[in-house]
């Protein structure tokens, strides 16, 4: 028989919950899509089906592939009749359980069948003479109707409770063609009959596309390539690493995608667990249950046991199948993000592939089974045995009340002869492995706790109460952040209790007083029960005596079955010299903690204080202020710079935990972080200094003053020479002086910030105005017509407006200025709340204690219409700000997406082109970048089949670039519009020298509006939602135009000249008169300064030389506004332009990637060119800092601006101002007030420009502005010489200040650096506490990751500052 077993892929629900019921008349219910009822029906009578075969199993058994979860047939029959074939090889009869109908029709769309031996007998049934044959079996298979009109297997349970292969009493009757059930298929027409299919190749349209030639020895492991990921699963997995990246520094993910690209395994830890390794990683548990249950999610964990005995988790994943390659993947993913450290021991569940995977990736690791999962498997395995109680009583005795190993083999034997269990297959294999869960054999392992080895112990799941069986991945991913927050919650307030507070001391005994001074409450509690119990002990004597170490025989009366007490002998070996004791109940390996008969031994011998080998640290309440594993050395690798990583970290949590200890801890902590801080910025200028000379070779790179992006709160300098002309409320210039008063948690509303709800908009803007020190109102709102859906609303300050008439003679305090500050929302058509507009600008002073009293900021009751302001824990959750929006049947929702002739349905089957282990690479690359930069940023694009699509990437040091240099960007496509190997974008700004600075690449599948649109706002996301005000591309495409029409509503886009003319010209070089029509087009796009001159030139050009009607032509000339300099004269470039004959935009990696590149070289090369680039950009502050240029004229222009400049800027302005002496014959045209216009003459060389080529420069004497017609000011952020001319002509000595941009000055970085301020934190709450103390110590690991000197100072001032917080410390004492 063929078969294919395949991956579920459904777009269907599943069944919502298995109901077990111990009647036979139970049923449970399933969600149909919308617009559908369900009804469910019991089959019949609920007769069973039987099966007549021989004892034992059938010997063409092979034949019958086990049922297995993605089987499809065509027909409900036939997928009955596999079944039943299949019970009939392993021995066992099958009955329908439930089936489901359609209303209105007998359509029958889902069924369970499951063994004869489900359920138990019916009440009314109990006294029935008849023998019962129920066993309450869990064998099933649950199957649905598919659109695909095609059955498939949804749940499969394979174990039985009973012995299979027995005698069946009764055979299967033959039906005739009347009857319901059609006849089991003969042998010979089984293989036609039967029929599985690959869920895998059901298409969009849910066309069949069956393999019928497969092969039939193809197995399980086969499918098991690919995560089994629903619709909008891809989105949540996004949304969820997007997130985590933006408030987590130091979380580490991964991801695995097999050769064809989808996604395989994933793999992640958040700082948090991350530090939790550190501590508590000596003893880990790896729960699987979820993926071996066949939870919806397939879900595994780390998880560990921290000094309160309470469960941390360490990691977590999901895995496509239980391969040995999947759990060797993310075995290895865990440790790498450990930094290599393996852990002492592993427990986890009964598997040989785990026991394969286990021993390739951590050889020295003591692996052990749970043994409270093994119990949990008796009833299942042994449930259907004759003397099963029996049978279980005497295994509880073997495990349980056996001491030594003879006792354990002598036992077992006799259970196995007495009941006759000896080949019983799961017996048997628990035998064999039993040096891997009998607590006789494992005595010598340390579990920490995580043994339970007495009856009844069992492992609660980290995720108890939070996921269940049906719980689906998006759903899953809005928990886990809910239960971690509640564990670090119990564990910050455990570590308060044990602090605070003293335990009671039950006895007089001196090693009670003795921990209660060090454990925590929690562990010391588990101690005492010892110290209690040591009464129930007695009658120690010795037994025998070898040199100094003696063996003790201690009694004790142990609580045994029907509250009766028995005496038990337990054997103690003590040392004098050595101060050893060991017990042969082995409680201190299995718990950590002595147990009461080798204390009554060291009682017995006169030791007053339990041996300091007994003193386990890990359960000390100061464990993780005083214990760090040792950093082995201050001098780390030149090279390795994850070990420098690791250090550091370990260092910073030092810090970060003494910190939280109290208030005035974290007052200390917080101070003496930013003082460490500043020490390493200053390290490179303190160098370079004692060095003497600007040597590239010595000198280190510059960093980034500090990571202004961990709560997304940087500061974005503006400029827009057009402002006074045009009024674009988004062209401002923020001076980091003073003027506004910006959000310090929170960062300020920008135009484009989407919400998932209005109450979300509401309370961020709230939570805004409260920082700042200002109130809110709802000014105005909208509904939609003939509904009270609100569309629309204005949010605005309280001091917005002024009193009515009726109020003017009021005797209330006037308290409205007309205040212009607000924020305009609207509802998006992807029902989503988007900023559309914002005005920052206050006219009165802010009233924090006023404002805090106000209605807006007061916490409501649960009965009011707003949602309670949320608090910093849960912000992430409420506010979550360009978050991907989610697609729908028909693609990405947007009203753009029809534009430039892309597609408004999505083309899923498109995915990244990569060779054969690239992706590898790939993981690999992003694995190394997050262990050496604690805030890289990297997301990927799955479609929904978990393919991967799009990749975007961006280090930490080009986020914080971004908030410097984020005005003006330019999107660089070349090597994807060009078919190069690698499909590279990148994102490129202008730093403060003039030097292009990369702020983010990708690799892109397709240049759709759809992919364009992911990327646009993967790159928004990272950035925490600031769109630039100038966005540059290389080349005119609908699809990307569309895209950042889309992304960025309010910023300019702008088209590169350069390549504009090369596309004119490339498509005009056909003609003959191509050199003069290439001369005239220059002197129409270059010399033309108005619109006006602009369009007459235009057509006198083209119809001069016929080329109106030309295609390529006219598309060009419809986006001219997005690049002729008469249009663009208005948006500021910030340099980055080609508005000058002879100009070019030149990519960032112009000169290292060629056609033929591959992935591998990429990287390669990517890592040399940022390291050249930063260390240019070093060696230019370096001059700027400490030396002055030569001046060459005197104007004292020239002066003012050798002080500010950087050299690389200050030298062309100088040229500008050199040439002023260039320009004459100034006239004054016109005259309107205050505001004058002139024109300006300038030499080119002896001769005289024509009068076509006067400048016309417009300057305002009462506010000190100027403007020429050339806008140099905008295109280049400075000003021309026929501007200085104006300015000296009018008397006016210097520059004016808004024409002094602050990012071209030589200590922008240093002077404008955001500050996160601490004002929002609840320093009475430990978690918030740690959170913000976390965030500003890891900007100080980045910093002390640029090179081995800014290491070794930040090494140093963290133990500076590990000092000054212990001080305070001591002052309490």
């Amino acid at each position: 028989m063929m078969a294919e077993v395949g991956d579920h892929n459904s777009n269907t629900t599943t069944c919502a919950a298995v109901l077990n019921s111990m009647e036979e008349t139970a049923f449970c219910c399933e969600q149909l899509p919308e617009g559908e009822c369900i009804e469910a029906q019991k089959e019949e009578d609920g007769s069973l089906v039987e099966l007549d075969c021989r004892n034992g199993f059938s010997e063409g058994r092979k034949e019958f592939v086990t049922p297995a979860v993605g089987m499809e047939f065509e027909s409900y029959d036939d997928a009955y009749n596999y079944y039943i074939c299949y019970a009939k090889e392993v021995g066992f009869r099958v009955r329908v359980k439930n089936s489901w109908f359609k209303r209105n029709s007998r359509e029958k769309y889902g069924a369970v069948l499951c063994c004869s031996s489900q359920g138990f007998k019916r009440i009314k049934d109990v006294n029935h003479m008849r023998k019962e044959t129920r066993t309450g079996c869990p064998a099933m298979i649950r199957m649905r109707l598919m659109d695909s009109q095609r059955w498939r297997i949804l749940e499969v349970t394979l174990e039985h409770n009973h012995m299979l292969g027995s005698k069946i009493h009764k055979s299967v009757k033959k039906m005739g063609t009347g009857t319901k059930k059609k006849s089991l298929p003969s042998s010979n027409a089984e293989v036609h009959t039967v029929k599985l299919y690959r869920a895998l190749v059901i298409d969009a349209g849910g066309n069949s596309s069956a393999i019928s030639n497969a092969r039939e020895d193809r197995t399980l492991s086969e499918f098991c390539n690919r995560l089994n990921l629903k619709r909008g699963d891809t989105q949540a997995i996004y949304n969820y690493l997007c997130r985590m990246q933006l408030t987590n520094p130091n979380f580490f993910y991964l991801m695995d995608f097999n050769d064809e690209g989808h996604l395989r395994n994933a793999f992640w830890a958040d700082s948090r667990s991350r530090a939790a390794c550190g501590y508590f990683g000596d003893v880990i548990y790896f729960d699987n249950t979820y993926l071996s249950s066949k939870y919806e999610i397939p879900l595994v964990a780390f998880v560990g046991i921290n000094h309160h005995g309470q469960s941390v988790l360490l990691g977590c994943g999901l895995l496509a199948g239980e391969t040995i390659e999947s759990y060797v993947w993310l075995f290895r993913a865990w440790i790498t993000s450990l930094s290599g450290c393996s852990p002492q021991t592993i427990i986890t569940d009964k598997c040989k592939v785990l026991q394969s995977a286990i021993a390739e990736v951590f050889p020295q690791s003591l692996h052990r089974f749970g043994l409270p999962l093994i119990m949990k498997k008796v009833p299942e395995k042994l449930g259907g045995l004759r003397n099963y109680d029996m049978i279980r009583k005497e295994l509880i005795k073997a495990i349980y009340e056996t001491l030594k190993m003879n006792e354990f083999e002598s036992a077992w034997a006799f259970m196995v002869q007495r009941f006759g269990v000896g080949d019983h297959e799961w017996l048997c294999s628990l035998y064999e492995d039993r040096n891997c869960w009998a607590p006789v054999y494992v005595k010598d392992t340390f579990f920490a706790g995580m043994s339970a080895t007495r009856p009844g112990e069992s492992f609660t799941p980290f995720f108890d109460r939070f996921v269940h069986k049906q719980t689906p991945l998006k759903e899953f991913l809005d928990k886990y952040e809910l239960a971690l927050h509640k564990k670090h919650k119990e564990e910050a307030l455990a570590d308060i209790e044990s602090r605070s507070s003293t335990p009671l001391l039950k006895t007089r005994c001196s090693f009670e007083l003795q921990l209660s001074r060090m454990y925590t409450r929690q562990m010391f509690l588990k101690f005492q029960f010892e110290v209690e119990e040591m009464y129930s002990c007695f009658g120690t004597t010795q037994l025998h005596v070898d040199g100094p170490v003696i063996i003790f025989l201690v009694k004790e009366r142990v609580l045994c079955e029907g509250n009766r007490r028995e005496i038990r002998d337990f054997e103690v070996l003590y040392s004098r010299t050595a101060g050893e004791v060991r017990c042969i109940c082995s409680c201190f390996n299995f718990y950590g903690y002595l147990c009461r008969h080798a204390l009554c031994v060291l009682n017995f011998n006169g030791v007053e204080e339990i041996p300091s080998r007994y003193i386990l640290s890990r359960w000390k309440k100061d464990y993780k202020r005083l214990h760090i594993p040792d950093h082995n050395t201050g001098v780390p690798d030149d090279i390795d710079h994850s070990q420098w990583s690791n250090q550091l970290f370990r260092s910073a949590l030092q810090v970060v935990e003494e910190g939280t200890v109290s208030v005035d801890h974290y007052n200390v902590a917080l101070h003496a972080i930013e003082e460490s801080l500043n020490k390493v910025h200053d390290v490179e200028y303190r160098q370079i200094i004692d060095d003497g000379s600007p040597n590239s070779d010595q000198l280190l790179e510059v960093a980034d003053e500090q990571n202004i992006l961990v709560n997304g709160c940087g500061q974005l300098f503006e400029i827009d020479g057009s402002e006074h002309e045009n009024g674009r409320d988004e062209t401002t210039v923020i001076d980091g002086y003073g003027g506004e008063s910006q959000g310090k948690g929170y960062p300020p509303p920008v135009v484009g910030m989407e919400f998932d709800t209005y109450d979300d908009a509401y309370n961020y803007y709230n939570s805004y105005a409260k920082e700042i020190g200002f109130a809110i109102r709802v000014k105005s709102s909208w509904t939609r017509r003939n509904s009270k859906e609100k569309r629309g609303a204005v949010l605005c300050c309280n001091c917005e407006g002024f009193k009515t008439l009726k109020e003017a003679n009021s005797h209330r305090k006037e308290t409205r200025t007309g205040c212009l500050a607000m924020i305009r929302l609207r509802s998006v058509e992807s029902n989503r709340w988007r900023v559309d507009e914002v005005k920052l600008e206050h006219n009165h002073s802010f009233d924090p204690e006023r404002a805090q009293n106000s209605k807006s900021h007061k916490r409501t009751d649960g009965g009011s219409k707003r949602k309670l302001e949320p608090t910093l824990d849960v912000e992430v959750r409420t506010i979550k700000l360009y978050r991907m929006p989610v697609g729908d049947a028909s693609g990405y929702g947007s009203p753009n997406s029809n534009e430039g002739g892309t597609s408004t349905n999505l083309n899923f089957s498109r995915h990244l082109k990569l060779r054969k282990g690239d992706t590898e690479l790939v993981s690999n690359y992003f694995c190394k970048c997050q262990l050496i930069n604690p805030n890289f940023f990297y997301v990927m694009d799955l479609n929904d089949d978990g393919q991967l699509r799009n990749i975007f990437w961006i280090d930490s040091r080009s986020r914080a670039a971004y908030s410097y240099f984020g005005d003006v960007v330019a999107f660089d496509s070349t090597c994807l519009s060009n078919n190069y190997e690698i499909p590279l974008v990148s994102f490129v700004g202008v730093n403060h020298h003039g030097q292009s600075i990369l702020l983010g690449c990708g690799l892109l599948a397709d240049e759709t509006f759809e992919t364009y649109n992911w990327f646009f706002r993967a790159w928004l996301t990272c950035m925490s939602g600031r769109p630039p005000q100038t966005v540059v591309t290389n080349q005119c495409n609908k699809a990307m135009q569309s895209a950042i029409a889309e992304v960025f509503p309010r910023a300019h886009h702008r088209i590169c000249l350069s390549q504009v003319m090369q596309s004119i010209l490339g498509c005009l070089v056909q003609f003959q008169e191509y050199e003069a029509i290439q001369m005239a087009l220059s002197r129409v796009i270059y010399e033309t300064k108005t619109i006006d001159d602009f369009e007459r030139a235009w057509d006198e050009l083209t119809q001069h030389f016929g080329i109106r009607n030309h295609e390529k032509l006219q598309s060009l000339y419809g986006e001219r506004e997005h690049w002729a300099p008469a249009y663009t004269k208005d948006t500021f470039f910030a340099g980055i332009s080609d508005q000058e004959k002879g100009e070019s935009v030149v990519p960032f990696f112009k000169g290292h990637v060629h056609q033929q590149t591959s992935l591998k070289e990429f990287f390669e090369i990517y890592e040399l060119v940022m390291e050249q680039k930063r260390k240019t950009e070093a060696i230019d502050d370096f001059k700027s800092r400490d030396s002055s240029p030569s001046l060459r004229t005197r104007y004292y222009y020239e002066l003012q601006l050798s002080k500010l400049y950087t050299n690389a800027m200050f030298r062309k302005v100088q040229e500008e101002i050199v040439m002023m002496s260039s320009c004459f014959g100034i006239t004054e045209s016109q005259t309107n007030g205050s505001t004058a216009t002139y024109m300006v003459k300038e030499r080119q060389g002896e001769e005289l420009v024509q009068d076509a080529g006067h400048v016309e420069v417009t300057y305002d004497k009462t506010g000190a502005e100027v403007r020429c017609s050339c806008c140099c000011f905008n295109f280049k952020g400075y000003l021309c010489r026929h501007a200085l001319s104006i300015l000296d002509y009018n008397g006016v000595e210097e520059i004016p200040c808004q024409y002094v941009l602050p990012r071209w000055r030589k200590d922008f970085k240093r002077l404008y650096v955001p500050h996160l301020s601490s004002d929002n934190v609840d320093i009475t709450n430990p978690v918030q506490c740690f959170d913000h103390l976390y965030k500003r110590a890891m900007q100080v690991v980045e910093e002390g990751m640029i090179s081995q000197a800014h290491y070794m100072v930040s090494w140093q001032a963290f133990k500076e500052s590990l000092n000054k917080i212990r001080l305070v410390s001591d002052k309490i004492e």
